[in-house]
């Protein structure tokens, strides 16, 4: 099995150059977005999904093999593979991506953006008081994890946290939250926040249920099942 993990960072000011790296079609796609930036992002996704194939299967597939199920998840022949992209405030755009040749396996990658500015109309305080009162959002044991944090900034980046392993969890499946309520996936969490561990790399253990039947480790291999 070959396994890929990477993530792509650019510029602006390179949008034009790396839209003219794709095909035809992939262009005509990119370009149904007028905003930059975001348009800079759909570019970064479709990039990914060329790069992973070429460095993993080694060649790059055709525009016919590669696909969208009903809730956007790519579909590349002899890969799992899942992209996420997020908006940045800054002249930076980036995409994460990650891709295997495990058919027994489906992977799903979401980024969040720490920190991120709350609307002017609104604190800190009152943003995650209004996620906290929308049930969808999170359960009882997750806000208890969150809130146990020791500031409001703190409690807002663990929410981040929690919240991209819902999507990556979505991703994985193909499902998307039409078809399964986030509510559904209950989060626990064994360590801090990666992030502030310090250094390059650090294992985020991170378990979460689904439907109270199932209980996974982040990297979706089941650990455990109850009957």
């Amino acid at each position: 099995m070959s396994l890929l993990r990477f993530y792509l960072l650019a510029e602006k000011s390179i949008r034009p150059l790396l839209l003219s790296s794709l095909q035809k079609q992939e262009q005509k796609y990119c370009l149904e977005i007028s905003e930059e930036n975001a348009q800079l992002r759909r570019i970064l996704g479709r990039l990914s999904l060329y790069y992973s194939s070429k460095v993993i299967l080694g060649k790059i597939p055709s525009e016919e093999n590669v696909r969208f199920g009903e809730n956007g998840k790519p579909i590349v022949d002899g890969l799992s593979i899942s992209v996420s992209h997020a908006a940045t405030t800054g002249e930076h755009q980036i995409c994460v991506c990650t891709a295997s040749t495990d058919s027994g396996a489906e992977y799903g990658i979401d980024i969040a953006l720490r920190n991120k500015p709350i609307s002017w109309k609104s604190s800190p305080e009152k943003f995650i008081t209004k996620l906290r009162l929308n049930k969808s959002m999170g359960t009882s044991n997750e806000w208890d994890q969150i809130m146990a944090k020791n500031n409001v900034e703190a409690q807002l980046n663990e929410f981040y946290r929690f919240w991209a392993v819902k999507e990556s969890v979505l991703k994985a499946t193909g499902a998307g939250a039409s078809a399964m309520r986030p509510s559904r996936i209950d989060i626990f969490t064994e360590t801090e926040h990666p992030f502030d561990l310090g250094g390059d790399l650090h294992l985020d253990v991170t378990i979460f249920l689904i439907g109270r039947c199932f209980i996974f480790k982040l990297n979706g291999t089941r650990e455990s099942e109850k009957k």
